[in-house]
């Protein structure tokens, strides 16, 4: 008896755990902080923040040459540049693909995409925060100067 006790407690268990990673009530616990800071950037811009559901998340990391990390960190220190000659660091470009649906103005749920890119001379995105990171090409600073000025045009 005892042992069907615990069996059943164990399914019941499992079977909750499944329910809540499927409707990504666990997310924030499992998914890296990279993920975690570029979904949170993602809901700020929908229209309706409280209809994201995430579809999918895809994550990519790719070392990038001296030349191309120049091109995504214009304002690179020296001493980054000799670190990255000396081979004692090693740039890279993090991406994280999210597609989602979320509710439209009208409330009709719309599929989106977006790409969020977080550039790092030393390889790991230990220091990413949401003013370091780009949605769809734009960091949130872009973001906000061009809802202000759209806002200014109407």
């Amino acid at each position: 008896m005892k042992y069907l006790v615990a069996a059943l407690l164990c399914v019941i268990l499992l079977l909750g755990g499944y329910i809540a990673y499927s409707q990504g009530l666990l997310n924030r616990f499992v998914d890296p902080k990279l993920v975690q800071i570029c979904e949170g950037l993602v809901k700020d811009r929908l229209r309706s923040p409280s209809t994201y559901r995430r579809i999918k998340v895809t994550q990519y990391s790719e070392a990038v040459s001296l030349e191309k990390a120049r091109a995504l960190d214009p304002k690179m220190t020296q001493t980054e540049v000799r670190a990255i000659t000396e081979g004692r660091a090693k740039p890279t470009n993090f991406q994280v693909f999210i597609t989602f649906e979320a509710a439209n103005a009208f409330g009709t749920p719309v599929s989106g995409l977006s790409l969020c890119e977080y550039y790092s001379a030393f390889g790991d995105d230990t220091y990413a925060s949401k003013f370091s990171v780009k949605i769809d090409g734009k960091t949130s600073t872009d973001w906000l100067i061009e809802g202000i000025t759209a806002g200014k045009k109407k």
